[in-house]
């Protein structure tokens, strides 16, 4: 019981510690970012964005009225094009003077059926085995 007090403790502190720590500042030196201060450059800010300022909050929300009216004109038009009736495909009448096709010429059926082994590639051709007929004495 006490080992996992200990443990609780001991995360809580490790939490409280890690999340005290701070970013490091970042320095822009001409057109590249690093760790270290150089001659000319200028701190960049990590924290929380700043507030914004008036102007841009005004832009923001003249943009955020233009895509509403934006929305609403879409939608209006969607609807519009629901409430029109689906197109739909209507065939031409059947000709019912027209003579019927003549019937497919019907296929002749062996009288017995033969089954044959397939070859496998490189085999000779099987060679028909006759039967020899029973002569009657």
């Amino acid at each position: 019981m006490q080992g996992k007090l200990a443990l609780a403790i001991f995360f809580i502190a490790l939490g409280a510690r890690v999340s005290s720590t701070q970013a490091q500042n970042i320095h822009k030196c001409g057109t590249t970012y690093s760790q270290q201060p150089c001659p000319g450059g200028s701190v960049v800010e990590t924290g929380l964005a700043p507030a914004p300022t008036p102007t841009r909050k005004a832009q923001a929300d003249a943009a955020t009225r233009r895509d509403e009216k934006t929305a609403a004109a879409m939608e209006k038009a969607r609807m519009k094009a629901e409430a029109q009736p689906a197109a739909a495909y209507i065939p031409p009448p059947r000709n019912e003077t027209a003579e019927p096709a003549p019937p497919a010429a019907k296929l002749k059926k062996p009288e017995v059926f033969i089954a044959t082994v397939p070859q496998k590639p490189g085999e000779k051709p099987h060679k028909k085995k006759k039967a020899k007929k029973k002569q009657q004495a």
